[in-house]
């Protein structure tokens, strides 16, 4: 899986940051910014366009895990998913 940390990213990023107040409060962005960027990367993959987020998370569980050993999965699932959820918006997915 890549991780692109390119122009479309940066462009969410006030997204995400106001996304991150509404789903957990005064907890610090740039701990999150990771998990949110994670799944927005993975999310823009188009070989994966027809994968739902249900088919796909326990793959992205494990990458997770191996990219940030000390990211408790449970603590940053949420983020990812936002990312996810966001990535597959913009590209117009169903899935």
């Amino acid at each position: 899986m890549t991780y692109d940390s390119g122009a479309d990213w940066l462009k969410q990023i006030e997204h995400f940051r106001a996304l991150h107040r509404v789903e957990y409060g005064s907890a610090d962005f740039d701990e999150f910014e990771p998990a949110y960027h994670y799944g927005w990367d993975v999310g823009r993959n188009e070989e994966l366009r027809d994968q739902s987020w249900s088919d796909f998370e326990s793959a992205m569980r494990v990458d997770w895990e191996r990219r940030y050993p000390d990211g408790e999965w449970s603590r940053f699932r949420r983020a990812v998913q936002l990312g996810w959820d966001r990535a597959r918006e913009a590209l117009g997915s169903d899935a």
